[in-house]
C-alpha cells in the first residue's frame, strides 16, 4: 500500500474514532427499564409447590392484584420487582397455594346449642333422658334437639339409648344423639319419620 493510501486510511479511522467518541459522549446513558408489570409482592428463594399437573416445584412467585402473576426461578421473578414491590426472601421455606377449605366441622359448632352428655355424672339412661327433657322444655314443638357424648359403656344398664327411650321425653321434637365415638347416632321416632326411615 502506498504512503498516500496509508495516510488516507489512517485519517478515515481517526475520523470514525472521533465521531464514535463524540457520539458516546453526547448519547443519553442507557438505563435499566422498569419491569413491564411490577408485582405487589414477590417471594424468592423458596420451594413453591405449584400443584400443577406435573407437581412442579418453583423457586419464586410474583403476586399482583391479589393473584399469582408469575411463577418461576428466583432470577426470572426478580424481573417483576418494581419500586413498590414487597420482597420476601423465603430462605428455602415452602409455599403452597391458598387453601379454601378451612376444614371446619360445622356440626361440632352445633354442640354449643346441644345437650352435653359427656360429663361423669351421667351414669344411667335416666340421666341422659333428664338432660334431653330439660332441653325439650326450652324448645318449640317440632324444633330439633341434639346431643352428643353418651357412651353405653359408662352407663349402668350397658345398653344403647333407644328411640322408645327418647319418645318418652320428646314426643313432639325430633331428637338426635351422637355417640361419644362420633361414629353412631340414635334418633327418636319423630326424627326417623322426618328422615323417612321405617321402623
Amino acid at each position: 500500500m502506498s504512503d498516500r493510501r496509508r495516510r488516507n486510511v489512517a485519517a478515515v479511522i481517526g475520523i470514525c474514532a472521533i465521531v464514535a467518541a463524540v457520539g458516546l459522549a453526547t448519547a443519553p446513558r442507557a438505563q435499566t427499564p422498569p419491569p413491564a408489570d411490577p408485582a405487589d409482592l414477590v417471594l424468592i428463594n423458596g420451594r413453591v409447590l405449584t400443584v400443577d399437573t406435573a407437581d412442579s416445584v418453583a423457586q419464586a412467585v410474583a403476586i399482583a392484584g391479589g393473584r399469582v402473576a408469575a411463577v418461576g426461578s428466583t432470577d426470572q421473578i426478580r424481573a417483576r420487582i418494581g419500586v413498590g414491590t414487597e420482597v420476601i426472601d423465603l430462605h428455602g421455606r415452602a409455599v403452597t397455594p391458598g387453601l379454601i377449605d378451612t376444614h371446619v366441622h360445622f356440626s361440632e359448632a352445633a354442640r354449643l346449642f346441644s345437650v352435653d352428655l359427656t360429663d361423669a355424672s351421667i351414669t344411667r339412661i335416666d340421666d341422659v333422658l333428664q338432660r334431653v327433657a330439660a332441653r325439650v322444655k326450652t324448645a318449640k314443638p317440632g324444633e330439633w334437639v341434639s346431643g352428643a357424648g353418651w357412651d353405653e359403656g359408662k352407663l349402668v344398664e350397658r345398653r344403647y339409648v333407644t328411640a322408645a327411650d327418647l319418645d318418652k321425653v320428646a314426643p313432639d321434637n325430633p331428637v338426635w344423639l351422637t355417640h361419644a365415638s362420633g361414629h353412631a347416632g340414635f334418633a327418636n321416632a319423630l326424627a326417623m319419620k322426618m328422615a323417612e326411615v321405617e321402623g
